[in-house]
């Protein structure tokens, strides 16, 4: 479930301008449609005249659910910058911004997403990093019923790694989300960044939020367009 990817090094300053098969039905609020000969239901706004009330219930009963992503969440501890984000699940890129996305449960009763820790060592020697093994090291809870959903069960076992000056280390997890939720990824509370010769700095929390609801729970994006997924991932 880790991936690791020296990568070059970007600039501090750059930080300010900054899912496992997928799910069988996915839309996009925002997104543009170029096309509706692919046996779905027209997007509200996009069908004969008069056909609008109907359209919008076959719509909302493909896609009863909408996931909110928020944009990437990140700071700097012990000089080691931290970036928590979710993943695009056709682009495979970083959800930069707050998206909604239309969604139904799949055949597994899940919808996946792809959640993405990165940590780059911005100092001049190298860094240990220490997190639970059996995970990676994120944690998912519900923010509503205080519970911690991932990771299910606490891991004893500690993992050891070394970050060296200028490399960045991607952390990537693969969720299956099987209920609706309002919750808070973050860093897991059991990770450490520990640099020699120095007071070992307590990171604060990384908080990045995201809810899966049913639509009448909710208040309603306005409709602009919609993405089918279902033949991307298989």
């Amino acid at each position: 479930m880790t991936v690791n990817n020296p990568l070059k090094l970007f600039s501090v300053c750059m930080l300010c301008t900054v899912m496992s098969a997928c799910g069988d039905l996915f839309g996009a609020g925002g997104a543009s449609l170029e096309g509706t000969g692919n046996g779905r239901p027209s997007p509200p706004g996009l069908g004969n005249a008069g056909d609008g009330d109907e359209t919008d219930k076959e719509f909302d009963e493909a896609f009863p659910l909408l996931l909110s992503l928020n944009e990437p969440a990140y700071d700097h501890c012990s000089l080691v910058i931290r970036e928590l984000q979710f993943i695009d699940p056709v682009e495979n890129t970083p959800v930069l911004k707050k998206t909604v996305l239309h969604v139904n449960f799949n055949k597994d009763h899940a919808v996946p997403l792809t959640v993405q820790l990165t940590l780059e060592n911005a100092n001049a020697v190298p860094v240990q990093i220490e997190y639970p093994q059996c995970d990676v090291p994120v944690r998912l809870q519900d923010i509503k019923n205080a519970v911690q959903i991932f990771p299910a069960d606490d891991c004893r076992e500690i993992k050891t790694e070394v970050l060296q000056p200028d490399e960045i280390r991607t952390y990537r997890l693969n969720y299956n989300l099987d209920r609706v939720v309002d919750g808070q990824w973050d860093v897991h509370s059991k990770m450490k960044l520990i640099v020699p010769d120095s007071l070992e700095d307590a990171c604060q929390p990384l908080p990045l939020h995201m809810g899966l609801n049913y639509k009448e729970d909710t208040q309603e994006p306005k409709m602009t367009g919609w993405r089918d997924l279902s033949m991307k991932h298989k």
